[in-house]
């Protein structure tokens, strides 16, 4: 599929299934804040090859339980492979080696704001309320921002890096722009001039109309 920007759009996606926990959820949400930071540090401020990039790492109850992990990104269509084999590399290191103290600083602080808008937000109340309902949740457990920050370690996050970086199970989609093509005529250029003899001849007479 093409598109028609002169930039290709990426996308990296790892699924598979997996038990569902509320401290699985929240670990999930850590790991996408920590590679979203990670992520645009070093495919748009190092590496200069992104205006942006999303990550998010999630668990499902419903349909099935699956956990999945999604990277998206725009980009020149000639960087796709380097930036492709840096994303990678990047959640490859926080598997291996966890994160360091700064990360786990703005991603608490980044939890705490977060949590002081919603707060205010109807429709975060109408959300979390709703879930709490449908799946039968105590909503202050299932809702609290302490027993979350807890989870913001190093530790955590190397173990929650490694549950969802599936290298076996991921799914490159790449975007690309349409090839280069000649600029449309004109309407005048696109219709041929009438031969002498056309523009001369009478116009054929109507058939008369039928009774």
């Amino acid at each position: 599929m093409a598109g028609s920007e002169p930039r290709s759009r990426v996308q990296l996606e790892m699924s598979a299934p997996a038990r569902w926990s509320l401290d699985g959820e929240r670990d999930a949400q850590i790991l996408s804040r920590v590679l979203q930071i990670r992520l645009r540090e070093v495919m748009r401020e190092d590496m200069g090859g992104v205006y942006g990039v999303s990550v998010n790492a999630f668990l499902t109850r419903e349909p099935t339980q699956r956990r999945n992990l999604t990277i998206a990104f725009g980009c020149d269509p000639a960087n796709i492979e380097a930036l492709k084999t840096a994303a990678l590399g990047e959640i490859r290191a926080v598997a291996k080696s966890g994160i360091g103290a700064d990360y786990l600083t703005k991603v608490t602080e980044q939890m705490r704001r977060e949590h002081e808008v919603n707060l205010k937000n109807n429709n975060w109340w109408r959300g979390r309320l709703r879930s709490a309902y449908y799946f039968h949740e105590d909503f202050g457990r299932s809702n609290d921002l302490e027993a979350a920050l807890r989870r913001v370690t190093s530790a955590n996050i190397k173990a929650s890096a490694g549950r969802f970086l599936d290298e076996k199970n991921l799914i490159v989609g790449i975007l690309r722009p349409a090839a280069d093509a000649a600029p449309p005529a004109s309407d005048a250029a696109a219709k041929p001039a009438p031969t002498p003899d056309a523009a001369a001849r009478p116009a054929a007479p109507s058939a008369p109309p039928a009774h």
